[in-house]
């Protein structure tokens, strides 16, 4: 394993670059959940992602997916992506109800988060 060290400005670069990649990779993933909504005609099948020309088709929910940067310390950048709370049915869609089977749209892009979140990293990782 290679080893190598950093002044305290390198260190600084390398949190505040930690921070961007992250920062990044949740604006990717907020544009990856509104690449993946269902095609399928309404309403969407069991375990979907909601159907674009009816769950979205006002474009709230989509409108509705945002990013905030939720940081506590430098050493951990942490990102909310996920739909406002004006958008009070998304909560339905994405875990079902008694009635209906979820339609799920930010689980599936919990794997997708982390290859991207990766993806970036490594960026940063060549640069060193």
């Amino acid at each position: 394993m290679a080893t190598f060290k950093l002044n305290k400005a390198q260190w600084n670069s390398l949190l505040n670059a930690t921070h961007h990649a992250t920062s990044l990779a949740a604006d990717r993933v907020k544009e990856d959940i509104g690449a993946h909504w269902s095609p399928a005609p309404a309403p969407s099948m069991d375990g979907a992602s909601p159907a674009y020309d009816t769950d979205i088709n006002t474009g709230d929910l989509d409108a509705s997916i945002t990013v905030e940067d939720i940081t506590k310390s430098k050493y951990a950048p942490t990102f909310l992506i996920g739909p406002t709370q004006d958008i009070e049915y998304a909560a339905y869609l994405e875990d079902g109800t008694a009635h209906m089977a979820s339609r799920p749209f930010i689980a599936p892009a919990r794997p997708r988060a982390k290859e991207i979140l990766i993806e970036e990293l490594r960026v940063i990782w060549r640069g060193l």
